[in-house]
């Protein structure tokens, strides 16, 4: 599965930061709302996140 964070992509986007642990708890929840019980492996990709704030 991939996804965009929030104000990346089609995603909405907000007028104040945004917080590492909003975007954790997003991922926790898409993982559950997909409903996902074990998972393997998660890899995260942050240096447009970098690059772009």
């Amino acid at each position: 599965m991939i996804f965009d964070n929030r104000g990346v992509g089609r995603s909405s986007s907000i007028d104040q930061s945004y917080r590492i642990e909003d975007l954790a708890l997003d991922t926790l929840s898409l993982i559950e709302h997909a409903g996902f019980k074990n998972l393997t492996s998660l890899v995260i990709q942050w240096e447009d996140a970098l690059f772009n704030h």
